[in-house]
């Protein structure tokens, strides 16, 4: 098991998301949600945050995504203040419910982002367009939410997230409500996803063989308040298909996580 918080110095790869220092406060009362953090994600890394409901994940991931503030300490993305970095559209959020507009196509559920920027019609629909090809629903184009699965809405979803081409994705348990078939899929599709864009990834999950095998890191966070307990690099091959699943080396990995887990915050 390896401890390692700062890719840039090890890698020489730049920094994509950074947070120092941070502190989260709602309620002063009941004190601080995180508390003296600090991470470093690198450029293209595929990184999971893992833990007890309550220590914080949800709360760094907005952070990251500038839909909240730090109460103390600095959140960078891409070298920017979040909010910066979402201002110029570097930033794709995905979350554990798809939030698809009934009343619109899946294509025009892609579209929406655009809509905000001035892009032409035609411009909209090519890139919505393309962005529906990358995950494999083009043929759904034209379908309406209630007329596809969970699983095909978050793939629009996150079609709708990637139609700005952000370097960063931000992703929140985006697969935790939907069935462990429909689930071990969509984990496949992502993880050739992000091979295929290089994009960096932050990805919040309760699941550690998920987690294991999406991911180049595994961070888990302690609780009460929330900090970084531990960072698992991962050697598992860059390649990875459901036949990982079922090798040594990735029971190993998931063991390790786990006993992680149990040593910073008790019995899973």
């Amino acid at each position: 098991m390896t401890l390692t918080q700062d890719p840039e110095r090890t890698t020489g790869v730049r920094t994509a998301i950074e947070f120092s220092g941070v502190v989260k406060t709602f309620d002063p009362a009941a004190g601080p949600v995180l508390a003296g953090l600090d991470l470093k994600v690198a450029d293209g890394e595929f990184v999971s945050l893992v833990g007890a409901s309550g220590c914080g994940k949800s709360t760094l991931l907005r952070l990251a995504g500038d839909l909240t503030s730090p109460s103390e300490g600095v959140v960078l993305v891409d070298g920017r203040e979040a909010a910066v970095a979402r201002e110029r559209r570097d930033i794709g959020i995905v979350f554990q419910s798809p939030n698809l507009l009934a009343w619109r196509s899946v294509l025009r559920n892609v579209e929406l982002p655009l809509e905000r920027t001035g892009a032409s019609r035609a411009e909209r629909r090519e890139r919505a367009m393309a962005q529906l090809e990358l995950v494999g629903l083009a043929d759904a184009a034209g379908k309406y939410p209630h007329q596809i699965s969970g699983g095909m809405a978050q793939r629009v979803a996150i079609a709708r997230a990637l139609v700005y081409d952000p370097r960063i994705v931000l992703m929140d348990e985006p697969f935790g409500a939907l069935d462990e078939i429909t689930r071990d899929r969509l984990n496949l599709e992502v993880r050739d996803l992000w091979a295929r864009t290089g994009k960096t990834v932050l990805f919040v999950t309760h699941s550690v063989p998920e987690a294991v095998f999406m991911s180049t890191r595994v961070v888990v966070m302690d609780r009460n308040p929330g900090r970084i307990g531990e960072i698992v690099d991962l050697d598992l091959p860059a390649a990875r298909t459901a036949d990982t699943t079922a090798t040594p080396e990735f029971f190993d990995a998931v063991t390790r996580v786990r006993a992680s887990l149990a040593a910073h915050m008790g019995a899973l």
